[in-house]
């Protein structure tokens, strides 16, 4: 049997009648497979990297995947070290802990080093995270410790214990008593120009600049000026997916608008919602948005497109012809409905630049959940 076989010529998806006689035990993992409808040609790619091409380093890391401890596999590595605000070499020392990677005396003994394994103020075994808070001299460091939080009641393992610290809250500094507080600061001097041939001080030009708040509104830009697309109506599209990780269902918004308010584009498309099951990733529901949006604009009949979403990754993809083995069937028809425009452009807006897009997606999803009975 090959997969051409269980999908359905006409409607080039997924022929759900051939796959419950024969393989329904599948059914579940292949509805969160997309069937491409733009008959994408065959590709080989090397799944574990998300462009889809080998590389050494990971090909190594699938051959020791396997070796990998099960305590590993929920440890947020980013967020709870590398994300961190501290120096480099305190993520680093973290690191090493967290590996059990630290020249402990239970280490070296491990590696065959003719040394005690015990703690030389306790005589306990001296691991990693002995020397950070299960020794009495460690515990009595953290007890003098400025921190609101008591140490003594975090988790008992290392991993556990390094993604708790974190959020420990520092208490005010002590012995500032002995320190002026009356001190004056210096009168702060002006800014001045370069070009200050008068010796007047003047402010400078960009303070006033930075002092203004960013925009929430981002304007579309114009089209290029092309002698063949100046002419073209473009329309501009606001996307959003909200996705929920716990269902893997997505509610999608969009909504059409002009480059200009001299002209309002009609009511039934002006705001659009739909939701889809099985989605398994952020990312692949941002695609969807993206792509439901282009299969609207193209009944609708507009020659020209202009795509904002707030997905840096998405847009760099839909820029370029690189392909993502997550999304890559996705990004097939994407490019593939893209070809029906005269004109089609992908460009990146900020999230808070999104908000209208942003609440119709939420909505639907929300809408969606309810509407499920328990």
């Amino acid at each position: 049997m090959r997969v051409s076989d269980l999908i359905d010529p006409t409607i080039k998806s997924w022929n759900w009648t051939a796959i419950l006689e024969t393989i329904h035990a599948y059914e579940d993992h292949l509805r969160s497979i997309f069937a491409s409808s733009s008959n994408l040609p065959d590709k080989l790619v090397w799944l574990p990297t998300k462009n889809g091409n080998y590389t050494s380093r990971s090909g190594f890391g699938v051959s020791v995947v396997k070796e990998i401890l099960h305590r590993f596999v929920n440890f947020n590595w980013q967020s709870n070290i590398w994300r961190t605000h501290t120096a480099p070499k305190i993520q680093t020392f973290i690191w090493k802990a967290a590996m059990e990677a630290l020249p402990t005396n239970a280490n070296l003994f491990y590696r065959g080093i003719q040394v005690d394994p015990n703690c030389k103020r306790c005589n306990q075994t001296e691991t990693c995270y002995h020397i950070l808070q299960d020794c009495p001299f460690s515990r009595r460091v953290w007890d003098l410790s400025p921190l609101h939080t008591n140490m003594s009641l975090l988790p008992s393992t290392l991993l556990d214990w390094i993604g708790k610290i974190k959020l420990a809250v520092n208490l005010l500094p002590t012995g500032i008593s002995s320190t002026s507080l009356n001190a004056k600061k210096p009168p702060q001097q002006p800014i001045t120009t370069n070009n200050d041939q008068l010796g007047i001080n003047l402010p400078h030009p960009v303070l006033p600049l930075i002092s203004q708040p960013f925009p929430h509104h981002v304007a579309s830009p114009a089209p290029p000026p092309d002698s063949d697309l100046t002419s073209l109506f473009v329309i501009s599209c606001f996307t959003y997916a909200a996705w929920n990780a716990t269902s893997l269902v997505s509610g999608l918004g969009w909504y059409f608008r002009t480059y200009t308010d001299s002209y309002a584009v009609s009511d039934l498309c002006q705001y659009s919602t739909a939701t889809r099951t099985h989605v398994c990733s952020a990312l692949e529901a941002e695609a969807w948005a993206v792509l439901s949006a282009l299969r609207q604009a193209q009944t609708c009949g507009f020659e020209a497109i202009h795509i904002f979403s707030d997905c840096q990754v998405l847009v760099k993809l839909l820029n370029s012809e690189d392909i993502h083995t997550a999304i890559h069937a996705i990004l097939g028809d994407i490019r593939a409905i893209c070809s029906s425009f005269k004109l089609s452009l992908f460009s990146f807006i900020p999230r808070l630049a999104n908000g209208k897009a942003d609440s119709v997606a939420k909505s639907a999803l929300q809408a969606f959940v309810s509407n499920i009975v328990p």
